[in-house]
């Protein structure tokens, strides 16, 4: 297995993704998330709302990862996002979007997202 640490996130309004952990073995990514509102309100970041995208333009599912979806106020929440499909041959980043994420103090649009995230070579 390789691995990789260390920050990648992006803060939208009161919520902030990082992803501090990216390991790879024979093809399949595990990223570990963090997630932390500091808005007065609970919001959720709902598993089926989580998108992989490389830097060749190919998505990925996350159906088996391992998020709660809940973040309540004040409070951060930890989990992995597993991708559904090996990666492809030449892949070198990933972008991680959550999207039809609610709550009164949820990012305009309803998303983040995060860039850059380096494949573990």
């Amino acid at each position: 297995m390789k691995v990789q640490t260390g920050s990648f996130k992006q803060q939208r309004g009161m919520l902030t993704i990082e992803v501090t952990r990216v390991e790879a073995a024979n093809g399949r990514v595990k990223l570990f998330v963090t997630a932390t509102n500091a808005s007065q309100a609970r919001m959720t970041l709902p598993r089926d709302g989580i998108a992989v995208l490389d830097d060749l333009k190919r998505t990925y599912t996350a159906s088996s990862s391992k998020w709660e979806g809940l973040v309540t106020q004040g409070t951060t929440t930890q989990g992995t996002v597993i991708l559904d499909e090996k990666l492809g041959t030449g892949v070198n980043s990933l972008t991680l979007t959550f999207s039809s994420i609610s709550g009164q103090f949820a990012p305009t649009g309803a998303a983040i997202t995060v860039p850059g995230i380096p494949i573990p070579r």
